[in-house]
């Protein structure tokens, strides 16, 4: 949630990207209402879903 905040607070689309690849290596641990309901309160809710987006959207790299 810190890289997550970074990105809301200061629009910093590399902390948004390292928000994502966390997100990405955690799935089973990720708990996203807690988080979506964490950036309502905050008042980034439309950043909140930049980031869903993002989630779909960023590139799988095959090793």
């Amino acid at each position: 949630m810190d890289r997550l905040a970074w990105f809301y607070y200061s629009n910093d689309r590399q902390c948004l990207d390292q928000a994502v690849m966390i997100y990405l290596d955690h799935l089973r641990s990720v708990n996203l209402k807690k988080i979506r309901k964490w950036s309502k309160v905050e008042g980034h809710i439309e950043k909140f879903d930049i980031f869903i987006r993002h989630i779909t959207d960023f590139p799988k790299i095959s090793v």
